[in-house]
């Protein structure tokens, strides 16, 4: 069986640094200034315009994607970016959608704009006597 402590000590409540509706209110601030300096329109425009090709635009459209799977501008980001990676496989299955259902006149112009360009750069980074390039 287990004794409690006998000191005056034990019994006191140990102070706080901050009062938890102190700490609410500073996490509702940094929330509301981090919506502001970053809106949602601006984030998600700035990614389908970007070119690098880097993992973390890549994952973010993504997830973009799985939110909105018949936005056809988001997989054409989606496909550029995978383009600029040099991931061929990828950017073809990502491109397949668009070009097989029916999608506007526009649109399926400018999948099939990228798919050429999608071609070509396979060609081109393929060595000139693989069977591939012929």
């Amino acid at each position: 069986m287990l004794r409690r402590s006998s000191y005056a000590a034990a019994s006191l409540e140990r102070p706080r640094l901050v009062a938890p509706h102190v700490l609410l209110g500073i996490g509702a601030l940094v929330g509301v200034l981090l919506v502001l300096l970053y809106p949602y329109q601006a984030l998600v425009q700035y990614t389908i315009n970007a070119t690098r090709g880097d993992t973390l635009t890549v994952a973010y459209l993504r997830n973009l994607l799985r939110t909105d799977p018949r936005n056809p501008e988001l997989r054409l980001a989606l496909v550029r970016q995978s383009l600029a990676r040099r991931d061929y496989e990828q950017a073809r299955a990502d491109l397949a959608p668009l070009l097989a259902n029916g999608v506007d006149r526009d649109t399926l112009t400018e999948a099939r704009w990228v798919d050429w360009t999608l071609y070509e750069s396979e060609l081109l980074s393929t060595a000139p006597w693989s069977s591939r390039h012929v």
